[in-house]
C-alpha cells in the first residue's frame, strides 16, 4: 500500500532531526502538518490502522471525508467505502488542494440511505454538531473515529456522550501524532442492550 503522506512526511521530519527521535510516532513539527494537511488529512494513517479497519470485513461510509485521502488507502486494502462530505473543496482552515477519491457532496444525512455501513469519522469538526448528528442517524453496530479523546480538538460533547452512553470501545490503533496533537483510531461496537437487560435481570 502507498502511504504518500506518511512517507513524505517521515522522510522531512528524518532529515530536520538527522535521525534522532522516534519519527513513526511523533512528527514533531507544527509547520509541516500545516503545510501537509490540505493535501492530505488532519490525520496521518499507518499501515496498522487501514488493517485494523480491513479486518471488521465490513462496507463503510465516511461522512466529512475531505480529500478523500484515508478512503483511498481503505479502497487499495479491498474495502468497499463509499464517501461525504460538504465542504466540497474547502474545509474551515483553508482549501483542500488534492482529491485522492471519489467525495459525494452530502452529510450526516446519508447515513440513513446507507444503513448496513460501519460509520468512519475522521477528524470531525471540532464543537461542531456533525458528528454528534451523525451517531444520530447511524443505526449500525461499528463505528471507526480517528481524533482526539472527548474534551479534544474533534467533534463535539454531545458525541462522546452518545458513544459513552451506547458503545463500546472494543480497540484503539496508535497513529504517527503531529505536535501538540492526540489522536488515534478508535472502534466502537454498539452495546447491545436487550442482552444487557437481560443479563442484569438473570434471564440469559
Amino acid at each position: 500500500m502507498s502511504n504518500a503522506y506518511y512517507d513524505e512526511a517521515r522522510e522531512a521530519l528524518a532529515q530536520w532531526n538527522n535521525g534522532n527521535g522516534n519519527i513513526d510516532l511523533d512528527f514533531n513539527s507544527f509547520k509541516l502538518r500545516t503545510e501537509l494537511i490540505p493535501r492530505y488529512s488532519f490525520a496521518v494513517p499507518n499501515d496498522e490502522a487501514i488493517q485494523a479497519i480491513k479486518s471488521l470485513n465490513l462496507p463503510i461510509i465516511e461522512i466529512g471525508a475531505g480529500t478523500g485521502y484515508w478512503a483511498n488507502l481503505i479502497a487499495q486494502s479491498g474495502v468497499d467505502i463509499i464517501c461525504f462530505d460538504t465542504y466540497c473543496t474547502k474545509y474551515h482552515h483553508g482549501e483542500w488542494i488534492n482529491c485522492w477519491y471519489e467525495v459525494r457532496n452530502g452529510g450526516p444525512e446519508k447515513i440513513k440511505e446507507n444503513p448496513n455501513r460501519a460509520l468512519f469519522l475522521c477528524w470531525p469538526d471540532y464543537e461542531k454538531a456533525m458528528a454528534s448528528d451523525c451517531l444520530e442517524n447511524y443505526t449500525g453496530d461499528i463505528v471507526i473515529y480517528v481524533g482526539e479523546r472527548g474534551g479534544g480538538c474533534t467533534a463535539n460533547d454531545k458525541f462522546f456522550a452518545i458513544l459513552d452512553k451506547d458503545f463500546e470501545l472494543i480497540k484503539t490503533i496508535e497513529i504517527p501524532q503531529w505536535w501538540g496533537i492526540h489522536d488515534s483510531l478508535f472502534i466502537y461496537k454498539r452495546i447491545n442492550k436487550k442482552l444487557v437487560r437481560q443479563i442484569w435481570l438473570g434471564d440469559y
